[in-house]
């Protein structure tokens, strides 16, 4: 093997791959040196907390801790890319390593025999190793500087925050892992060639398809990299698939033409529930008598997203077991909502059974609730829900009757997103939040009645604080893009990781073919055709593709 035909791939391959990782490792590194939050790291505003009263609900995990620890495995699955792109670099680089110690194993054979020490060889063997490593950590340093900037200035809506460099602490960190395993690969390389250098590999006959420990290692190489890249394919595709939703598809809310007005109540003016009660009834009667109006209702932040608070909730499940185990109480973590009546309806999801709230559930009534699907199936005999009840707020909370049961909505935001977790929906008029979403579905573009909304807020007794005003395909958009730029950012990382794994199978190969030289010599010469060499060589390249 030729030292230009084994420098360039092999400088190619780590220079790629070693880039690749100090990109993702530099972003990585930034993010963690701020507060894992999303304000902080994102520019993306977190959930609010809904504020209802404390002897309702001890939420286990807010909306805002769901997101951040969303955003806390998006960092880690991040490391673990950065972590497998160099990898499948590095073990394309042993079998480059590997293929040239074969090809050279006859000319350090005559070098041996004329003289030369082993110290000599295996100094000589180590400072290729050395200027390989420099070259190839080099450019690829320069490509993770690149890769860096291009990552954080790409970030959807917002730059991160902080200075618009690279953290050069990742950077290093994440230099030190190839460029050492770099230059420790020769070792390897050189020790098993001064192992095996003797007078015999030049006698004509002498076997050089490898030793059964050869074969193993070469045909692993080629396997853990295409796995590895099928991985990172397949986990680019389903992140892919979660941050891209299907148009009409059940579970997707219909966030068209629909203005998302982000309320506060005042804790002094409202901290009564019945204060807070009158205020949304008025305010649900006085926008509703607006013009060009077609629905509207009232939700606990984020709601419609399936953002909420996740806190224990027991349902009476009925002649449930789990193995032999009866189990009439049935405990779930569950996703907390409260919603107003037509809350489904104007977000186009669908009720599989009962009935939705009414004005007549509201405080003083019987408490009702509303379960998604996946509560009703995963938590309920035969999946039926009706006329059962659930406990919330711990074991002297309060029992709610389900009376309804809504289609899952599909998570698509940080936390929840390729998942549906189950979920709980109470009566908002029973439970008034002191923080809250009011949407409004109108006729054309929704911010055009953003003014007027405003000016019936203001118009009304004791105005709540406007937090923020907002489409919400724009809203949900926003939600949606990390996933998206993630998505997208894996799909790039599971191509690269492809090539490199291509790049691999090829040296192996390679380093296959010339260690089976005699071997194929021999079969030629005895009348074996070039196409049927040939055969055999892709016979073998499919059999590791496959395998």
């Amino acid at each position: 093997m030729r030292a230009r035909a084994f420098t360039l791939p092999a400088a190619g391959a780590l220079a790629l791959g070693t880039g690749l990782g100090l990109a993702l490792f530099g972003l990585v590194r930034f993010a963690s040196l701020r507060p894992l939050s999303l304000d902080s790291v994102l520019g993306l505003d977190p959930v609010r907390d809904a504020g209802w009263e404390s002897s309702w609900t001890a939420p286990l995990r807010s909306a805002a801790q769901i997101q951040s620890e969303g955003l806390g495995d998006m960092l880690f699955v991040l490391v673990v890319v950065a972590g497998l792109g160099l990898v499948i670099a590095l073990v394309g680089l042993i079998g480059l390593v590997l293929a040239r110690a074969s090809g050279r194993r006859s000319d350090l054979a005559i070098e041996s025999a004329l003289g030369a020490s082993p110290s000599r060889l295996r100094s000589r063997l180590l400072s290729e190793g050395l200027w390989l490593a420099l070259l190839g950590c080099g450019i690829g340093a320069l490509l993770g500087l690149v890769g860096t900037v291009v990552l954080r200035s790409t970030w959807p809506h917002t730059v991160l925050p902080g200075r618009s460099t690279v953290e050069w602490w990742g950077l290093v960190v994440g230099l030190l892992v190839p460029a050492c395993a770099t230059f420790l690969l020769p070792l390897v390389g050189s020790a098993k060639l001064l192992r095996s250098v003797n007078l015999g590999s030049l006698a004509v006959g002498t076997r050089t398809a490898g030793e059964p420990g050869e074969r193993l290692l070469r045909d692993s190489l080629a396997v853990v990299q295409l796995a590895v890249s099928v991985a990172l394919l397949i986990g680019a595709g389903l992140l892919m698939r979660s941050a891209f939703p299907v148009p009409q598809t059940s579970g997707v809310v219909e966030a068209r033409d629909t203005l998302i007005v982000e309320l506060g109540l005042a804790a002094e003016e409202y901290g009564v529930a019945a204060r807070r009660l009158d205020y949304f009834d008025a305010l649900l009667e006085r926008v509703g008598s607006m013009r060009g109006i077609e629905a509207e209702s009232l939700s606990s932040p984020a709601a419609w997203l399936a953002v909420g608070p996740a806190a224990l909730v027991v349902a009476e499940c009925g002649n449930c077991s789990r193995g032999n185990v009866y189990l009439p109480l049935s405990p779930a973590f569950a996703r907390h909502h409260a919603v107003s009546p037509g809350f489904f309806g104007a977000y186009g999801l669908e009720l599989v059974g009962g009935r939705d709230f009414t004005a007549a559930d509201r405080l003083g009534s019987m408490p009702v609730a509303i379960v998604n699907r996946t509560f009703a199936t995963e938590h309920f005999e035969r999946g039926d829900p009706l006329g059962r009840r659930v406990q919330t707020g711990g074991p002297h909370g309060p029992w709610y009757t389900v009376i309804g049961v809504v289609e899952d909505i599909k998570g698509m935001t940080l936390g929840s997103a390729g998942r549906t977790p189950p979920a709980l929906y109470l009566s908002l008029l029973q439970q008034p939040p002191r923080a809250c979403d009011l949407s409004v579905r109108v006729e054309g573009d929704p911010l055009l009645a953003g003014a007027a909304v405003k000016d019936v807020l203001s118009e009304m007794d004791g105005p709540a604080e406007t937090v923020g005003v907002a489409s919400a395909e724009s809203r949900l958009e926003r939600h949606i893009a990390p996933l998206r730029w993630l998505g997208l950012l894996f799909g790039v990382t599971g191509g690269l990781a492809t090539l490199l794994a291509v790049h691999g199978l090829y040296s192996v190969m390679r380093y296959n073919v010339l260690l089976r030289r005699r071997e194929i010599g021999i079969r030629l010469a005895v009348g074996a055709t070039p196409r049927a060499v040939l055969g055999m060589v892709l016979r073998r390249s499919f059999l590791l593709v496959a395998t």
